[in-house]
């Protein structure tokens, strides 16, 4: 595994940069160091997979008719609440996996919280939150012990994409009527399955970066009880996104370019991701209070959470 400072941009941008408009790319074209060749890989693919528009080809009617009341449900939702937990396994030479839990609360239009766990070297757990305050989003990352004010609901939730495993784009990109997060080339005709207690209907298919992906739908709500995305990573195609990277960050900052370092070459291997959301509740009653974040004292705040 590397050492040292890795200096790459948010995993969102190659992607963004393709499937969303030029502005909403720029708004989400920033930098962030991490720790380790690992961490790379992880917070470029356990994004990507989800940011491009739905595909029509090869997919089953009654599958693309489901996916779109799933869709309309989310974006018309007055509200939404959820707990839940996610794990990744990295199926490498030395297996690695990652959980944690999370908490999503929106209300149209504009308030927020979304709150995630991570794990420390050395076991501490700790929280990191998206949330609104005074009518203003703040990001606190708990891993660096700093938080800052962001521009608007779009930078904050960029921002933190890859940082949050992907739980601050992916519901929330639903909720804000942007349904580039279910992405198929292919869709087959939906099955039956009980997931975590619930009878739900399967969405399954191939996204259209090769990936394959179940979404477990209750078919009474239209809520989504469980995604889980399999995906092989290699190491070319990585490269291609740190290529992709260094291309968009010439357009708003050249002196980034030479900061965004080759991805030593790693075997590929395959990548499990499943996300379980725990009561699912649209249109549930939040109050303003419900969405601050106690940040806690000793915490610093800062104008830019990336530097």
């Amino acid at each position: 595994m590397g050492q040292g400072l890795v200096d790459f941009p948010c995993p969102v941008t190659p992607t963004l940069a393709i499937d969303l408009d030029i502005e909403e790319a720029k708004k989400t074209l920033t930098c962030m160091r991490f720790s380790g060749t690992l961490k790379l890989i992880i917070l470029i693919f356990s994004f990507c997979p989800f940011l491009t528009h739905l595909s029509r080809a090869d997919n089953d009617p009654q599958a693309v008719a489901l996916l779109q009341k799933v869709t309309d449900a989310y974006k018309n939702a007055s509200s939404f609440s959820c707990e839940g937990q996610y794990e990744t396994d990295m199926e490498t030479a030395m297996p690695v996996k990652l959980m944690g839990t999370f908490k999503i609360l929106f209300v149209r239009p504009d308030e927020i919280r979304i709150d995630w766990t991570d794990t420390k070297m050395g076991g501490e757990l700790i929280t990191n939150s998206v949330f609104t305050q005074d009518k203003t989003i703040f990001f606190y990352w708990g891993l660096l012990n700093k938080w800052a004010p962001q521009k608007d609901m779009e930078t904050a939730l960029g921002t933190a994409a890859g940082i949050s495993h992907g739980l601050s784009y992916a519901i929330p990109s639903l909720l804000r009527g942007k349904p580039g997060y279910l992405a198929f080339t292919s869709l087959k005709p939906p099955e039956n399955a009980v997931v975590d207690g619930t009878n739900c209907l399967i969405l399954a298919g191939t996204t259209r970066f090769g990936g394959d992906m179940e979404i477990a739908v209750d078919p009474g709500s239209y809520v989504i009880r469980q995604i889980k995305a399999t995906k092989v990573i290699k190491h070319k195609e990585i490269q291609e996104q740190v290529e992709k990277a260094r291309k968009e960050a010439a357009k708003s900052n050249p002196d980034l370019v030479s900061k965004l370092h080759d991805v030593p070459a790693t075997p590929d291997f395959t990548s499990v991701e499943v996300t379980t959301y725990k009561d699912p509740v649209f249109g549930k009653e939040l109050a303003a209070g419900d969405f601050v974040y106690p940040v806690p004292a000793t915490t610093k705040k800062v104008d830019d959470i990336l530097k």
